[in-house]
């Protein structure tokens, strides 16, 4: 690893992840957002599959991504 890597942990998988204008911190508060998004994935649906749970979680990221983007674009005059 790396001075300007960050370990990571996310349902039980290390990962190390170089993130340019965000610190240790940052980075970590962000990966317990995935690991708990997962979470919530997996109990409401019972999927436990990491790969597909890592999926989900990026497409509702995405989705949420998403609709800020429209909310602040329309909200532009």
């Amino acid at each position: 690893m790396t001075d300007n890597e960050t370990q990571l942990k996310i349902k039980g998988k290390v990962l190390n992840v170089i993130v340019d204008g965000l610190s240790p911190l940052e980075i970590s508060a962000i990966a317990k957002e995935v690991e708990k998004k997962m979470n919530d994935i997996e109990r409401k649906t019972d999927i436990t599959d990491i790969s597909k749970l890592a999926m989900m979680a990026a497409l509702e990221f995405a989705i949420e991504l998403y609709v800020c983007k429209r909310r602040s674009e329309k909200a532009k005059p």
